[in-house]
């Protein structure tokens, strides 16, 4: 009788790095996720060292929706994020650490919508740029929040189509920490990756979001995204390929959260300011427009979105209000 096959059940993010909180793969390994629902794990050599069942994986909070925990990567910070076709190559160091291939045609490893993002300022229609910034405090912790609640703050890119987003995030309760902590990540539908080098952060810290296009590194155009923690002067930075165009772009200030069941569980006000908008060195007009989501209109007090569209060069902010 042929033995069973045996599955693992995954419920941390993979990673090459020796750190806690994941699911340790040797560098240079290659995931494939198959359209039969299966991710297998190969080391370098070719040799097969686990099966998982996706769907059996740990469903995992990130900051653009819920994802198999098969589907998340925390990779080494200042990776560069390749992406050509359903292939995905890791570069750290000059050294290929990761290869993904995905042959799943109808993606279940992620929900790519915005349903879990509280309240947000964006502008959809963005002609052309190749440089953004924005700073914030970090807030207040949630006054008395449930064990899984978890909150994402960010400024981020998309194009205007959506699908793929970049994203310095400053992260409450990520992996169950019960504390603030902040890193770069690159998400789109079938792929969550994150710097494994997250910086911790404290009420009052000063934090910067970077997002800036780079068309002169060899074979493809970049993005570098850069999470910096100013008040300590610690930071986490990816570059990747997957928005490779700097050219009708959406933009956002954001909160997210999952988990959400009252105020007790959403961090303080958030003031984003000293945005720039750049393209080709010259300023670059941003359209504000305020979203809230009615479901947490109905559970949050006080939800309000302000900004201001015409504000002196260098001085553009966002405030997203929850009453904390």
């Amino acid at each position: 009788m042929a033995q069973e096959q045996s599955y693992a059940i995954i419920d941390a993010p993979f990673s090459t790095e020796e750190v806690e909180n994941i699911y340790s793969i040797p560098r240079g390994s290659t995931i494939l996720h198959s359209d039969d629902g299966i991710t297998k794990v190969y080391n370098n050599a070719g040799q097969l060292l686990l099966s998982a069942r996706d769907s059996e994986a740990y469903t995992l909070a990130t900051p653009n929706g819920l994802a198999k925990a098969t589907h998340v990567y925390e990779v080494p910070d200042g990776s560069f994020i390749y992406h050509v076709g359903n292939t995905t190559i890791v570069y750290s160091g000059g050294e290929c650490v990761l290869t993904v291939i995905n042959q799943q045609r109808n993606n279940e490893s992620i929900v790519p919508d915005l349903s879990e993002w509280i309240e947000q300022a964006n502008d959809w229609s963005v002609s052309a740029l190749d440089w953004f910034r924005a700073e914030w405090d970090c807030p207040s912790d949630p006054p008395d929040p449930d064990n899984d609640a978890v909150n994402f703050i960010f400024n981020a890119i998309e194009p205007n189509y959506g699908l793929a987003i970049i994203q310095p995030v400053l992260e409450w309760n990520y992996g169950s920490s019960g504390c603030w902590t902040g890193t770069a990540w690159v998400v789109w539908d079938g792929g969550s990756y994150r710097s494994v080098s997250h910086v911790s952060v404290s009420e009052g810290d000063t934090i910067r979001g970077t997002m800036q296009f780079s068309p002169t590194i060899p074979y493809t155009n970049w993005w570098e995204v850069d999470f910096w923690n100013v008040s300590e002067g610690t930071h986490s930075m990816l570059w990747t390929s997957r928005i490779n165009t700097d050219e009708d772009l959406a933009v956002f200030c954001a909160l997210e959260g999952w988990s959400i069941g009252d105020d007790d569980d959403v961090p303080g006000d958030i003031y984003f300011c000293d945005m720039e908008f750049e393209y080709n060195g010259s300023n670059v007009d941003i359209q504000w427009n305020a979203y809230i989501d009615s479901g947490f209109d109905q559970i949050l007090s006080n939800l309000d979105v302000d900004f201001d569209n015409n504000p002196p060069i260098d001085d553009s902010w966002v405030t997203l209000y929850t009453d904390n």
